[in-house]
């Protein structure tokens, strides 16, 4: 099979030119930002307006400069990144994910990608067999978790209600 794609201008490129920004005639494509239809000198002129917003809503005290960590055995990518609320607080449910996942990690449970691109899609889990851990195996790790997330001796906080 052979794949190419079609510029608007009707010009045909190869997978690897689209990729790589490269053209047969040593041109760079005008939009290596992942953007089809937006050129790089706008993307950058649009992004040094971005951050220099934030910065001035930092500045003027409406919002807080604030702190977040990476949590790697979290399951679901988006929620990897954790804002620490008052600089040192996470929300117990993404501590929960975290724990599940170093529980399944121990166990020699693979996560594999799923062709759900969402940013809350629940990945896949693979035993050493290749097989997929079922829902209900899933479910009761979540319950262990949270019980052992109840004896923890640190501090806790209740925000927002």
């Amino acid at each position: 099979m052979v794949s190419a794609t079609i510029s608007k201008k009707g010009q045909v490129f190869s997978p690897k030119e689209v990729e790589s920004g490269e053209r047969p005639n040593g041109q760079k494509r005008e939009n290596n930002n992942g953007l089809a239809t937006i050129k790089d000198a706008d993307y950058d002129a649009h992004y040094g307006r971005m951050v220099k917003a934030i910065h001035k809503l930092v500045d003027s005290s409406h919002v807080q400069i604030g702190t977040s960590v990476y949590l790697e055995t979290v399951p679901v990518s988006f929620l990897q990144i954790a804002t620490l609320v008052e600089g040192e607080w996470l929300d117990r449910h993404v501590v929960m994910l975290a724990e599940l996942g170093a529980v399944l990690i121990d166990r020699g449970y693979q996560l594999q990608e799923t062709n759900d691109h969402h940013p809350l899609a629940w990945p896949c889990f693979i035993d050493s067999s290749g097989s997929e851990v079922v829902q209900s195996e899933i479910r009761s790790l979540c319950q262990q978790v949270r019980q052992r997330l109840k004896k923890f001796p640190g501090r806790t906080k209740e925000i927002g209600g």
